[in-house]
């Protein structure tokens, strides 16, 4: 089975470049989840494909652009999506970049998949709800912190 984990979660190394970087840190309990939850599935023999948007935001980061990039750790495949880091640019933008590579992912896997979302991350929910309707993939939506912690 192909599991498609949506949601801000970084490999720890990514993850903490990310924090050396920002200048506001980002509360950690989403990722803390996030990532030991994709771990403990890959152990478990579990492919893993994490799209993943990082949560940046202006007062964490002046950059305007983060480059789209690749990653493979633990056995898990991460993408981390590019970012125009303007309010509601990122989130139309994260909408349809979502919605592109699920759709792309879901074309070419033609093993069993399941679609697992942050279902706090609004765009990137969405994007993963309307593509999971599409191609009749199962879908699991996980709250992992309070709305007060969100990016948005």
């Amino acid at each position: 089975m192909k599991i498609l984990y949506v949601s801000n979660a970084c490999s720890r190394e990514k993850f903490e470049e990310f924090l050396a970087n920002c200048e506001e840190k980002p509360e950690q309990a989403s990722q803390k989840f996030n990532l030991l939850t994709m771990l403990g599935l890959a152990k478990n023999g579990e492919r893993i494909i994490s799209l993943t948007t990082l949560p940046v935001n202006r007062k964490r980061s002046k950059k305007y652009f983060f480059k789209m990039e690749q990653e493979t750790r633990d056995t898990i495949e991460y993408l981390y999506l590019p970012i125009i880091n303007i309010p509601i640019i990122k989130v139309i933008m994260n909408l349809i970049l979502v919605s592109i590579f699920l759709l792309k992912i879901c074309l070419s896997v033609k093993e069993e998949k399941v679609i697992i979302c942050d279902a706090l991350n609004f765009s990137s929910s969405i994007a993963a709800q309307i593509i999971s309707h599409i191609f009749k993939v199962e879908i699991l939506g996980i709250v992992t912190d309070i709305p007060r912690m969100m990016d948005y």
